[in-house]
């Protein structure tokens, strides 16, 4: 994509949710992220919610936690075909990563943005909850995948 962040967070996505992904964006990334970050989530979505079809014999929901280095979170999908998506971030309005505005060459902000547009193009429910004071130790301790 030419953003590192968002190139990280596709690859981190596709693992955690076992499919894979090739991604190519070409956009207006001299001007800002935001278009580049917006379109490569609304195209994964699509991808997941052709994937997905009519959604028969899919387990609707699911939760998974995981890991970054000095943090934990919830990851909660609902295939539900309603379209919704909430961070701890929009929560708190708590625009950082480990205190700052950017994560390299992307704005913390685009990262909620991503999900949001990820959950609409998939028709899907998702929910990213930051569990504080939960370092990377004790969420590896508790991990767990319910599918």
């Amino acid at each position: 994509t030419g953003l590192d962040p968002l190139d990280l967070l596709v690859r981190e996505l596709a693992a955690a949710a076992a499919f894979s992904a090739a991604v190519s964006c070409k956009g207006d990334t001299p001007v800002d992220c935001h278009h580049s970050t917006e379109d490569v989530a609304l195209a994964l979505g699509q991808c997941a919610g052709k994937a997905l079809g009519d959604r028969t014999g899919c387990v609707r929901m699911a939760s998974a936690l995981g890991t970054a280095p000095g943090y934990a979170f919830e990851a909660v999908v609902d295939l539900s075909n309603r379209p919704f998506a909430e961070t701890s971030a929009a929560a708190g309005n708590d625009y950082t990563i480990h205190g700052n505005e950017y994560a390299g060459d992307v704005a913390a902000e685009m990262v909620e943005h991503f999900f949001a547009s990820l959950a609409v193009s998939a028709r899907c429910t998702l929910h990213i909850i930051k569990r504080d004071g939960e370092g990377e130790e004790a969420a590896e301790e508790e991990a767990r995948v319910d599918w």
